[in-house]
């Protein structure tokens, strides 16, 4: 090979190893801020959305950990009741003194978003503080945050994470507007109750049966949930508000009645009064039916023993 051959071939070797890092095989996650840049005055509150653009992977589970400006912004609460996670193994943390959130939730059987659709992981509502002059500062994610694809091996998702701008204006905002107040006062749909599901598990309880549920309420949000255990007369249940013992649960719930002879009704309550409830009747088995199957065979050999003995007497008449 000549000089110039060899030139020639460093030269578009060198050009591809310097090009290269530029090109991508494909879009890349993206874990973001919405809104990304946002300008507000003193004492007004706003909700920043956490989300991740999984350009069409499908995901399960997610641990996020967040930085935000705190000598500008004060978190004031985490909200998941609009998020698409419906599982939180652990309660959001906020450490307003460093300005850092963190938090895990996951989706059980996977969330496949749609083309241009981006997941919602969660809500922060924060509070602008006060300051002399005009300042900026960023909420970024940090680097120990993963979100984790619906694969079965909990592999992590390849993102880039995008950071989010405030911009803080040294006036005091006139009426500021409380985002959830006003979700609160146009707040009338009902919760939704989901995942609700009957179990025993010798590591959960001592293998006692215990109750999962979960509930979304993309208004107010959930204030509260309730349930109550009717126990069964046979396979009847007496089905009045008076037989009713309401009490508060969370998830999991360790049942009272171990039998599973009871109606079990669950009770979500958002923030504005609004509710919705659910019912788990138990298994109907044949020593449930039996005496009634009993009664109902007595009743009938009782009706025809009646009607039989009416019609002796009448052909006797004839007679």
């Amino acid at each position: 090979m000549n000089k110039i051959k060899k030139k020639a071939l460093l030269v578009t070797f060198l050009t591809a190893a310097f090009f290269l890092p530029f090109f991508t095989f494909g879009e890349t996650a993206e874990l973001f801020f919405e809104p990304a840049e946002i300008e507000k005055r003193i004492d007004e509150k706003f909700i920043a959305e956490v989300r991740v653009d999984t350009k069409g992977e499908c995901i399960n589970a997610a641990e996020v950990h967040l930085l935000y400006p705190r000598f500008i912004l004060q978190a004031e609460e985490f909200l998941s009741n609009r998020s698409d996670f419906t599982l939180w193994p652990e309660s959001p943390e906020i450490h307003d003194d460093i300005g850092f959130v963190t938090f895990t939730g996951g989706i059980p059987g996977g969330y496949c978003p749609e083309d241009g659709e981006s997941v919602l992981l969660g809500e922060i509502l924060f509070k602008v503080g006060h300051t002399h002059r005009e300042v900026s500062g960023e909420a970024r994610f940090w680097g120990g945050s993963r979100i984790m694809l619906n694969d079965g091996l909990a592999t992590p998702l390849d993102y880039t994470r995008k950071r989010a701008r405030f911009t803080v204006i040294p006036e005091v905002a006139e009426d500021p507007e409380d985002p959830l107040l006003k979700r609160f006062l146009e707040d009338s749909e009902a919760p939704e109750i989901f995942n609700l599901q009957l179990n025993r598990d010798p590591g959960i309880f001592g293998g006692k049966y215990f109750l999962i549920f979960n509930a979304r309420d993309e208004g107010s949000g959930i204030d509260y949930f309730k349930i109550s255990e009717q126990k069964r007369i046979g396979f009847i249940t007496a089905e009045s508000e008076k037989w009713e013992r309401w009490e508060r649960a969370e998830s999991p719930y360790l049942l009272q009645d171990q039998t599973r002879n009871s109606v079990i009704k669950v009770k979500a309550v958002d923030r504005a009064g609004n509710e919705t409830v659910k019912t788990i009747h138990p298994p109907v088995s044949w020593r449930d039916v039996a005496p009634w199957v009993i009664v109902i065979l007595v009743a009938l050999f009782v009706n025809w023993r009646i009607k039989r003995n009416k019609e002796e007497i009448d052909e006797n008449k004839i007679k």
